[in-house]
């Protein structure tokens, strides 16, 4: 009795077939096509099978080349990652795969493409070399550049007076209740404005009242 394989299975398998029959000169050409700066294509070629990964830690200088093509995309080692041994193409796969293709704005490829920019002018202003370390954040400077995903940030206005606030920042995902904040915060304002020269009127009134007794007691 023959079983057939489930369509994606089948479509595994013929795909390690075919990896498995073109030869290692055209795969090394593919690669060779991608920028190393394209960290996402190059995990997604990496994992489509295990041939291809081969071709990547077989070389000698395979964390090297993890390395940079990280440090292109501005991703460094973080607290948790072990400083004697550090596994760059682990952290490259790791970064990939929780938010490489994540598709919030500012977020995913936009935060890799910004990223990559910023390490290009770094490289034209200030002739950093590779795997060196850059500060753009210069104390002195009147100007800080703010991560983009932060433009993102929206607040709940309804707990800006309270004294401990929980769970009032919300992250958009569109453009479409920007609108909808600032016309919260303008009414606001507005209900504001009419309290405070409400305010301000009955302040002159009475000012004006005592004036006028005042008046009125010295002709008396």
């Amino acid at each position: 009795m023959v079983c057939a394989s489930p369509p994606m299975e089948r479509r595994a398998v013929s795909l390690l077939h075919y990896m498995r029959i073109i030869p290692l000169e055209i795969l090394l050409i593919v690669r060779g096509y991608i920028h190393p700066s394209d960290l996402p294509t190059h995990i997604c070629f990496y994992q489509s099978s295990p041939w291809i990964a081969d071709i990547y830690d077989s070389e000698m200088d395979t964390e090297d080349f993890w390395e940079l093509a990280c440090w292109s995309c501005g991703i460094g080692a973080t607290g948790v990652d072990s400083q004697d041994n550090v596994r760059w193409r682990d952290i490259a796969i790791d970064c990939i795969e929780r938010d490489g293709f994540c598709t919030i704005p500012g977020c995913g490829e936009e935060l890799l493409e910004a990223n990559r920019q910023r390490m290009i002018t770094a490289i034209e202003e200030t002739e950093i070399k590779p795997f060196e370390v850059f500060f753009d954040c210069v104390p002195s400077n009147d100007v800080l550049f703010m991560h983009p995903i932060l433009e993102r940030l929206a607040f709940n206005a309804e707990y800006r007076n309270r004294s401990t606030v929980l769970y009032d920042a919300r992250l958009r995902v569109d453009d479409s209740d920007v609108e909808d904040a600032r016309s919260e915060a303008d009414e606001e304002e507005g209900d504001e404005d009419e309290d405070l020269s409400g305010a301000e009127s009955a302040g002159d009134d009475g000012m004006s009242e005592g004036s006028t007794d005042d008046e009125d007691s010295s002709r008396d």
